[in-house]
């Protein structure tokens, strides 16, 4: 598992969560009651809808408008958390070129192997935060998938002190505090807990021995 030795600067390109184009606002915003808007969650990391992807949800087809302001942000990596096209003729998503795109095929609401797609998207969140580019994590409606998957990231960045669930320090609780759409989702939620129990096992204590 990859370790992350340090955040993405404040300063760096991409960081604020200012909507600098007011013209295409719904696009990237900060605005929490906007559903179709996409939140930086933490330094590097934004989680929203497929209505924020560099391509079109009905036909999948890039669309320069929001890929040049997400280049504005920094956001070069993006995880598409099982989105279709919604047109039936359509296959796939096509991300505008300058952009690295990671597809989780088949990840579902209640997908029961949410665990197996776990490595690969930390692996590609490394990547991202090499290049000190931010990474977009979103979903069909940036409710479910998207902040489960951000939720493992934020835990892999910490190496695996985060918990899971919405206590205070949560990862669900700092997703939830910049994106109050995201919900926990009770299947997502136990194979996220149960990831992290797996990957960084809990310290037993040392008993100490009779002399």
């Amino acid at each position: 598992m990859t370790t992350f030795t340090s955040m993405i600067p404040e300063g760096a390109p991409g960081v604020s969560g200012d909507c600098v184009a007011p013209e295409i606002a719904s696009i990237l915003s900060v605005d929490r009651t906007d559903r179709w808007c996409a939140q930086q969650i933490a330094p590097g990391i934004w989680v929203g809808s497929v209505k924020a992807a560099p391509y079109s949800p009905s036909n999948g087809k890039p669309n320069e408008i929001k890929a040049r302001y997400l280049q504005s942000q920094n956001i070069r990596y993006i995880i598409n958390c099982g989105v279709h096209p919604t047109k039936s003729s359509a296959t796939a998503m096509i991300p505008p070129p300058g952009f690295h795109y990671l597809y989780l095929n088949g990840l579902q609401e209640n997908s029961p192997n949410l665990s197996t797609y776990l490595t690969e998207c930390v692996n590609f969140f490394a990547a991202a935060h090499a290049s000190n580019s931010a990474i977009l994590v979103h979903c069909a409606m940036g409710i479910y998938r998207s902040p489960a998957v951000a939720a493992a990231l934020l835990i892999a960045q910490s190496n695996g002190e985060l918990t899971v669930g919405d206590q205070r320090t949560g990862a669900m609780s700092i997703i939830q505090k910049a994106r109050s759409r995201a919900t926990s989702n009770p299947t997502l939620i136990r194979q996220l807990e149960m990831w992290r129990y797996n990957m960084w096992p809990p310290q037993q204590p040392h008993k100490r021995t009779k002399r």
